[in-house]
């Protein structure tokens, strides 16, 4: 049976449906219990928290790891022994599953709890921080976005192989892959929230998704209507196109993947993680906020996240001469070069070590956190840096 505190509060997963809540009443606060008692149900409805998250999101360890995200609960764990209320155990739960670096998966209160916000904000003492009255403000708008709507588009147009397929959504995810086709079929979730079930359902129908050729272009615009307050827009793109085509992807809040695409590949997010697999030909993708998976590729790249790790793994068939560039702030680089790599080598990282298992004739200072050289003839460009982070080569 599910603790009381956890059906008042969880309803997780937009886009994947993770659990939900049921409207039955319950009281406003936890001090009804003796603390103990309270602490306890706290830790049983996180245990239920990761259980679902494992079992019903279907790529729970894509951007961290099974111990990173352990340990992300553990601190919440840890926070059950200072914070014995609904809000506190929500805002941290939310802060928990940020960590699954997805866009199209949230937490948010049910309607039952928002119609309880305003006791808990009237008793101060039951909200952290209850002086800082920004955060109280944030709670008040936060329980009149109770409803949620979600409509498919699905569109198709001619893409002949070596055109470019332009998409952009500013809240949502986008993944591409290539096929043995000679046109794009695409599908987009139109995901909207608003006060009402009603002005959800009417705002969703405002927008209108469609196809934009230009020369050898085909770009996806979205149309939409202007926002008020409580409003929300998130649109996720699933594209399947010729494999020979290039691609150019954007998205503020979401993840980028891409996979079998022989062509050029630009993708930026701002918060997201951007997956490549089985690509050949140039990449240049950034991140703000997430990891950099690129798995069996070829090409020269251009990698840059400011706070994720970056991963890179080379067919061993992919020709040896290349350009690599990997940059990240604040995370570790994994690179796994293509057989015979012919570069000249500039590696450092300010706070952590490098390893390496490739012969490097080593023209310029080499220690733990710097290497300069070459690899074979030195033909191609092979450029790492990280802040804070290992650096491994092999």
């Amino acid at each position: 049976m599910m603790p009381k505190v956890f059906k008042m509060i969880a309803v997780i997963g937009v886009y994947c449906g993770l659990c939900a809540g049921n409207n039955s009443a319950y009281p406003t606060k936890l001090s009804i219990y003796p603390k103990e008692t309270a602490r306890s149900i706290l830790k049983e409805d996180m245990d239920i928290l990761f259980r679902m998250a494992k079992k019903s999101y279907p790529s729970t360890y894509t951007y961290e790891s099974k111990e990173d995200l352990a340990g992300h609960f553990s601190k919440l764990y840890w926070q059950a022994n200072r914070t014995i209320n609904h809000i506190g155990f929500y805002r941290f739960a939310a802060t928990v599953i940020t960590f699954l670096k997805d866009g199209r998966v949230s937490l948010y209160p049910p309607k039952n709890l928002s119609s309880n916000f305003d006791i808990l904000i009237e008793r101060g003492q039951e909200i952290n921080n209850p002086a800082n009255n920004i955060q109280i403000e944030r709670i008040k708008k936060m329980k009149t976005v109770t409803s949620q709507y979600e409509r498919t588009v699905q569109l198709a147009a001619a893409l002949p192989a070596g055109s470019t397929f332009v998409a952009q959504t500013h809240n949502g995810s986008i993944t591409v892959t290539g096929a043995d086709v000679a046109d794009c079929n695409l599908t987009a979730t139109i995901i909207t929230r608003a006060r009402t079930e009603k002005d959800a359902k009417k705002l969703n129908e405002n927008i209108e998704i469609k196809f934009q050729p230009h020369g050898n272009t085909l770009a996806v615009k979205i149309e939409e209507p202007n926002l008020v307050t409580d409003e929300s827009i998130s649109v996720n793109f699933d594209a399947r196109i010729p494999s020979h085509s290039n691609l150019e992807m954007s998205t503020s809040n979401g993840a980028l993947k891409i996979i079998d695409i022989n062509g050029k590949v630009d993708g930026k997010t701002n918060n997201g993680g951007i997956i490549t697999e089985h690509t050949s030909g140039d990449s240049n993708l950034q991140t703000d906020n997430g990891p950099i998976i690129c798995k069996e590729i070829s090409g020269n790249i251009q990698l840059k996240a400011h706070n994720g790790n970056v991963e890179v793994k080379y067919f061993k068939t992919a020709p040896s001469v290349c350009d690599m560039s990997i940059v990240t702030y604040n995370g570790s680089i994994d690179l796994a070069v293509p057989s015979n790599l012919s570069a000249e080598v500039d590696v450092s990282t300010y706070n952590g070590s490098i390893n390496t298992e490739l012969p490097t004739i080593v023209t310029g200072k080499m220690n733990k956190m710097k290497l300069a050289g070459k690899i074979g003839t030195g033909q191609g460009k092979l450029y790492i840096r990280t802040y804070n982070g290992l650096i491994t080569i092999k």
